[in-house]
C-alpha cells in the first residue's frame, strides 16, 4: 500500500502517471478495510485519466464499494449502477473484477458471483486469473463460493473444449470446428480455447489436404490473439511451428497465406 502511494504521489499529473496507480490503489484501501482513504484518494484522481477507456468505469466500481462500507447505500447504488452502465465487456480483468465486487457491496449477490464466474470462464486455465478470483472472493467474504465460481466454470470451460474435440474425434470435423469457433467467439480471450482452436483448425486442414483460405484466416487470428495475450509462450510457439508444417505439408503456399 505505501508503495503504491508514492508511485501515485510521484506520477500523479506527469505524463507517466498510469490510469490503474490511483485505482488499484484505492481497490487495495478498500481490501484493507479503509474505505473513507479509498473514497479520498478517488476524489483526489477524480479528474486525471477521466478519457481513459474504462477508467470512469472502473473508479465508480471501487466508489460504490467505498460508500458501502461507510454506510452510504444510495450512493453505493448510484455509483454501482453507472460502473455497470459504463461495463462494456466481460474481460479477466481488474475492471470487471471491480464491477462484481461493488454488485456485492451493494447486495447484488447474483449479479456479482455470476460476474465472477463470467471472468472465470473468459480465460479458466490463466493462473493469473484463478488468482484474482480467489482473492476477489476472500476480500468480499466470500470465501464459501469458490468452489462454485472457480471450479464450477473451469469445469464447463473444459467440458465445452471436451465436446469439440469429441465431434472431431468422431470425424464430424465441421461440427466440431463450428463448436470450437463459437466458443472462441464467445470467449475471444480464453486462451485454452483459443490454442484449442487453432489446433482443430490445422488438423482439419491436414485431414482434408486442401489450402481452405477461410480457415487459414481464422489460424492467423487466433495465433496472433495468443502472441498479444501469451508472448514468448511455450505453447504459442509449439502452435505457431505447427501451423508452419501444416501449410509446409500442404504443399506450395502464397506468400499472402504463409505470413
Amino acid at each position: 500500500k505505501a508503495c503504491m502511494a508514492k508511485v501515485c504521489a510521484a506520477t500523479k499529473g506527469s505524463m507517466t502517471s498510469q490510469p490503474l496507480d490511483a485505482l488499484m490503489l484505492s481497490q487495495t484501501l478498500i481490501d484493507l478495510g479503509e474505505p473513507k482513504q479509498a473514497l479520498a484518494v478517488l476524489n483526489d484522481n477524480a479528474n486525471a485519466h477521466r478519457n481513459e477507456p474504462q477508467h470512469e468505469g472502473t473508479a465508480q466500481a471501487i466508489r460504490a464499494q467505498g460508500l458501502a462500507r461507510t454506510g452510504d447505500a444510495k450512493g453505493a447504488a448510484a455509483a454501482a449502477a453507472k460502473a455497470r452502465a459504463a461495463m462494456r465487456a466481460v474481460r479477466p480483468d481488474f475492471a470487471t473484477i471491480a464491477v462484481a465486487k461493488a454488485e456485492l457491496a451493494t447486495g447484488n449477490e447474483s449479479a456479482g458471483l455470476k460476474l465472477m464466474q463470467q471472468v472465470m470462464s473468459a480465460d479458466h486455465e490463466n493462473p493469473r486469473v484463478q488468482q484474482l478470483i480467489r482473492n476477489a472472493l476472500r476480500d468480499t467474504g466470500r470465501e464459501d463460493q469458490m468452489a462454485q465460481v472457480v471450479e464450477g466454470a473451469t469445469a464447463a470451460m473444459s467440458s465445452l473444449v471436451t465436446d469439440a474435440k469429441r465431434l472431431f474425434r468422431d470425424s464430424r470435423i465441421d461440427e466440431a470446428l463450428e463448436a470450437i469457433d463459437a466458443a472462441v467467439a464467445e470467449f475471444p480471450e480464453n486462451t485454452a480455447v483459443l490454442l484449442q482452436a487453432a489446433q482443430m483448425n490445422c488438423m482439419s486442414l491436414r485431414l482434408k489436404k486442401v489450402m481452405d483460405a477461410p480457415i487459414q484466416e481464422r489460424v492467423r487470428i487466433y495465433l496472433g490473439r495468443l502472441d498479444k495475450l501469451m508472448p514468448k509462450h511455450d505453447r504459442v510457439t509449439q502452435m505457431q511451428r505447427y501451423y508452419r508444417e501444416t501449410l509446409h505439408s500442404l504443399g506450395p503456399t502464397p506468400v499472402a497465406a504463409a505470413a
